[in-house]
């Protein structure tokens, strides 16, 4: 017996009606709904269990529609981050450390699988693979965060008449490359009121000539940005998550007056990049602060009575 008997059936409903358009129904989207029905009936706000239960009890199935650390060198981040990162740092405050990394996003990809009723099979489509490649850079203590996006054209319909809410970039490859890397460095230098310490991963795409007047970039050892880079720490995946959760969001408000089809053709890069603001703003600076503490941990056995952190 369910606790939630009029959300379960208003669930059931919607869950066979969105099945009917052939949508992609994860937990998260499933839960989501269930929060909004359980709120509209006033029976309170169903745990993330609720769901199991649900599923168990209308026989509802999961399938897939489309189907670093293991070589990460740990003798060697050991070794830098207890005999080289203090001598880099202790010049500078926490506020004045800072990393960058960049990360690939399918910005209008739907869920790889799909709930079901037992004993049916799911129809599969074609997955959106259109990228861009957010750059973040943030600082030690989480309060400053820096956002810039990469896409595949320099001027896409959608952004015509359009101020744009991140700093936009274009190449076609819609990737990470020297030369977008140091525009966006000398851009952010000249902005810079002080003196600051960025740390970066040796991807072949950071490896620029250009010297800077605020800015002492500093490269980590390969093959360990899994384990000592903060941005790897959790900020990346936290923005991922926030991101998801907004698609699925709006796919939600989309599919439920239209065919899925039609969420390719309304959420644009435009609208992308609203959400890509909104997800990154929603990264906390606890969540910052934890990953460089992990970043220098090893560094704290070494100097914990001192105040260089």
């Amino acid at each position: 017996m369910s606790c939630y008997p009029k959300t379960e059936a208003a669930l059931l409903v919607w869950f066979t009606q969105m099945l009917s358009k052939n949508c992609c129904l994860n937990g998260p989207v499933m839960l989501e709904k269930a929060m909004f029905f359980s709120q509209t009936f006033n029976e309170g706000i169903p745990p993330s269990s609720w769901l199991q239960r649900f599923r168990k009890r209308q026989n509802i199935n999961f399938h897939n529609v489309c189907n670093e650390k293991g070589s990460a060198d740990i003798i060697n981040a050991n070794e830098w981050s207890r005999n080289t990162l203090p001598s880099l740092i202790k010049d500078y405050q926490r506020s004045n450390i800072y990393n960058c990394d960049e990360t690939g996003l399918y910005y209008r990809a739907l869920p790889k699988g799909t709930m079901e009723f037992s004993g049916t099979q799911p129809l599969g489509f074609k997955p959106d693979k259109e990228k861009v490649t957010v750059l973040f850079i943030i600082n030690g203590d989480g309060s400053d965060k820096n956002l810039y996006v990469v896409g595949k054209f320099k001027n896409p319909r959608c952004f015509k008449n359009k101020k744009l809410p991140v700093k936009y970039y274009s190449n076609k490859s819609s990737s990470m490359t020297t030369s977008t890397f140091e525009d966006i460095l000398k851009e952010w230098d000249s902005s810079l009121k002080k003196k600051i310490l960025l740390f970066c991963d040796n991807a072949s795409c950071h490896k620029t000539k250009l010297t800077f007047n605020n800015i002492k970039l500093i490269f980590l050892p390969a093959n360990t940005t899994s384990l000592i880079q903060p941005l790897d720490m959790g900020a990346i995946r936290s923005f991922k998550c926030h991101y998801r959760k907004g698609i699925m969001r709006k796919m939600i408000t989309l599919m439920e007056g239209n065919d899925t089809i039609s969420f390719y053709k309304r959420f644009t890069l435009y609208d992308s990049l609203y959400l890509i603001k909104f997800a990154w703003g929603e990264v906390t600076s606890t969540t910052i602060i934890k990953c460089f503490i992990n970043f220098l941990i090893s560094l704290w056995h070494l100097i914990r009575n001192r105040r260089m952190i």
